[in-house]
């Protein structure tokens, strides 16, 4: 209609805009799925109709740079920058935007205004911007502007009391709850009950918190320097809001129960066993539901005794051994444990130590998943304790299960043409597990 563009239909299904030039408008518009045979503008050029041979008619933008601009504002309408007008950018754009909203966009936008300013606790300017919304479109509020302002301020004001209360700060808070009554006076309750019920589950909250992350802890005496302070904050917290129930000596130390159990591992791990059990044993005069699982504590101490054998300290790592498995049943100790004490063992050239030896059978024996890596290390195992047709056994197990995965890397396919090496070797009577070569495989 202004002349400046030209619409056509076309057999590829689309329509396309054409300057006066005839240079093309942006890309073809894609929706019918057969020869577009008539198009036209509405009379204000901001539509497009099309019919075709689809047996459909479209309705389309008229695509002119006003409605870009209008489908922009429409999305910013409400855009916190535009709202909230930070810089001098935003400020320009909603100078922009308002000259193609209309009024009821324009009316919306001062109450997004308004809102903000009710919650940032300004008021006055906030009921001028919402007079000022009702002056451009009388329903786009229902609210009397002052009473809006004034309930959306209360809003902010029970938040804030609410933190303070939380943060232990009652005087701060109480304040706070009794401005916002003031402000709104349909909120109906009793500022000094919800405090303390507030600081209540503020002073559980931080018990709960210190108690499970106990790892930025530097030892168990730090943290057992918690417990009876979080007991004496949950009295409190009961002194404060009667209603809760809870028992504070045991509730805390079902929150402490992952931070025992951490540092009881720890202990195991150090081969304090007695340690160990000491901490357990304390929780559960606390907690007598509370079972102590010997498996977990003897896949920490292993875990202890495997890192000694891996740095090459065999006699403590089995002195600590002897001493752990005192205390707990040897089967107790995963296997993968006892794989790890064997090949470190053997690859650190003390093959043929009795616990070396005993450690690479008790993994096999304690796999219940029959493990083939854990054959290879008993296949070790028994090529340097003189089992020479047993290592034969483990090894042509371990190279079978590489063979069935059709999947196998290229290391795992070195590591089967290593041992099909060793089989040979070993059948010659000779030993392939020279120094050289168990420093080589140490890290397999």
């Amino acid at each position: 209609p202004d002349g400046d563009r030209i619409v056509s239909g076309s057999s590829d299904n689309t329509l396309r805009l054409w300057d006066r030039e005839g240079n093309p408008i942006g890309e073809p518009l894609q929706g019918h799925s057969d020869w577009v045979w008539a198009v036209a503008f509405s009379p204000d050029g901001d539509r497009i109709v099309s019919g075709s041979s689809d047996n459909t008619l479209r309705l389309w933008r008229g695509g002119g740079w006003r409605d870009w601009l209008r489908s922009c504002c429409t999305q910013l309408l409400k855009h916190s920058d535009l709202v909230q007008q930070k810089n001098g950018s935003s400020q320009r754009a909603c100078e922009l935007c308002q000259q193609s909203w209309t009024r009821r966009e324009r009316a919306e936008f001062l109450v997004a205004q308004g809102r903000y300013l009710a919650y940032q606790g300004h008021i006055e300017e906030a009921i001028a911007k919402f007079e000022a919304a009702l002056a451009l479109h009388s329903r786009v509020l229902t609210a009397e502007p002052t009473i809006y302002a004034q309930q959306l301020a209360a809003q902010t004001v029970m938040a804030k009391g609410k933190t303070l209360a939380k943060n232990d700060k009652p005087d701060d808070a109480l304040a706070q709850f009794e401005r916002a009554i003031i402000l709104d006076p349909e909120r109906k309750f009793d500022p000094q009950l919800l405090t303390q019920q507030l600081q209540a589950l503020g002073l559980i909250t931080r018990s709960r918190s210190q108690l499970m992350n106990y790892h930025h802890l530097n030892d168990v005496e730090a943290f057992q320097q918690l417990i009876p302070e979080q007991i004496s904050a949950l009295e409190r917290a009961l002194s404060l809001d009667s209603s809760l129930k809870i028992d504070p000596s045991k509730q805390v130390y079902k929150l402490a129960t992952s931070g025992i159990e951490h540092y009881a591992q720890q202990f195991a791990k150090q081969g304090d066993l007695k340690g160990s059990f000491a901490l357990l044993e304390e929780l559960q005069t606390h907690l007598p539901e509370y079972a102590i699982s010997t498996a977990q504590l003897a896949d920490a101490a292993g875990e202890g005794c495997r890192a000694l054998v891996k740095q090459g300290k065999l006699e403590p790592a089995f002195k600590r051994l002897d001493y752990v498995l005192s205390h707990v049943p040897e089967r107790e100790i995963p296997a993968r444990v006892w794989n790890s004490i064997a090949w470190s063992g053997c690859t650190l050239g003390y093959g043929q130590h009795p616990e070396v030896q005993k450690a690479g059978e008790l993994a096999v024996e304690l796999d219940t998943k029959q493990t083939a890596p854990y054959r290879d290390t008993r296949g070790v195992c028994r090529a340097l304790g003189g089992n020479v047709s047993g290592a034969i056994e483990d090894f042509q197990a371990y190279v079978d299960w590489i063979a069935a995965d059709r999947k196998r890397s290229i290391d795992k396919h070195k590591m089967q043409q290593q041992r099909l090496e060793w089989i040979m070797a070993l059948r010659a009577n000779e030993n392939p597990f020279t120094p050289e070569l168990l420093e080589a495989i140490k890290d397999q």
